[in-house]
């Protein structure tokens, strides 16, 4: 299947073995259905690295938005919920740049959305590339952090929603700490 959707690509017997090696921990289907993306959004023809195919199925594993929707969902949830609100994401990867961009009441507060997108879309993207990369490689024996199960053949949705804390709790942490001196 590779020699043939790839015509413009050298693949001999050695590049061949190397493949199946380095993608035999993954599930045959997730491969080939990664192989078939690329061949439809490629012209070039040429066949992708081991790494690029690794890529491609660890993408569809997380099942994370891009970062232009996950900024579009933070907007959404803003409109939602406002300030005072708590709000919902099926996606880990949002709440954590959320935290770290300092909060949901610090973002609904703040005046320069320019701003907040762009350290948004910086952080988010970090993280997301992050959560791919460790799918990419958990399941390589040796390289992954102890037994991992074998990536999901296709998209998979989340099965939980993160929930940040509602911004009232927040600051009354704040708050009690601020008192307290700690």
């Amino acid at each position: 299947m590779i020699r043939a959707g790839f015509p413009n690509g050298n693949f001999p017997a050695e590049s061949q073995d190397l493949y199946g090696e380095l993608l035999v921990d993954l599930p045959f289907q997730a491969v080939k259905e990664a192989l078939h993306r690329r061949m439809l959004s490629e012209p070039s023809g040429f066949l992708p690295t081991v790494g690029e195919i690794r890529q491609s199925v660890a993408e569809v594993a997380i099942a994370a938005p891009s970062v232009e929707e996950a900024w579009g969902l933070v907007l959404a949830e803003v409109h939602r919920v406002g300030y005072m609100g708590s709000p919902r994401f099926a996606y880990p990867q949002i709440p954590a740049a959320l935290r770290a961009l300092g909060g949901w009441p610090e973002l609904c507060a703040s005046e320069n959305q320019v701003a907040d997108r762009a350290h948004f879309m910086r952080i988010y993207g970090a993280i997301r590339e992050k959560a791919i990369r460790d799918r990419n490689l958990s399941t390589v024996p040796g390289l992954g952090r102890g037994a991992s199960p074998a990536l999901p053949a296709s998209r998979v949705e989340p099965k939980s929603v993160v929930a940040l804390p509602p911004a009232e709790e927040v600051v009354a942490v704040a708050r009690a700490k601020a008192k307290d001196g700690s």
